[in-house]
């Protein structure tokens, strides 16, 4: 019963890791989870699957739109306007500020 509720805690913390790495770099809607400034950083984990959900979901904007018949660079366009949608231009504001 210990092992149970163990990986029941377990599988708790990953979501909530998981939460808290969508609430704070997309804007993608997830459950509302109250956390503290020390939580960010044990989530920093989970970037990399925050990371590849954005850039699947454009990915798949920018075959479709390919597949409907656009041309490559329109479809581009398609990918980097989902992109910054998803995003809320996080990485795009950073690169502005250099």
């Amino acid at each position: 019963m210990k092992i149970l509720e163990f990986q029941i805690q377990l599988l708790n913390k990953i979501f909530i890791d998981i939460f808290i790495c969508f609430s704070l770099l997309t804007r993608i809607p997830v459950r509302k989870t109250e956390f503290k400034k020390s939580n960010i950083g044990k989530s920093c984990w989970a970037f990399p699957i925050c990371g590849l959900v954005v850039g699947s979901i454009s990915l798949i904007v920018f075959h479709v739109s390919i597949e409907v018949g656009f041309n490559k660079y329109i479809a581009a366009i398609f990918f980097v306007l989902i992109n910054l949608f998803l995003t809320g231009a996080l990485h795009e504001d950073g690169l502005a500020d250099l």
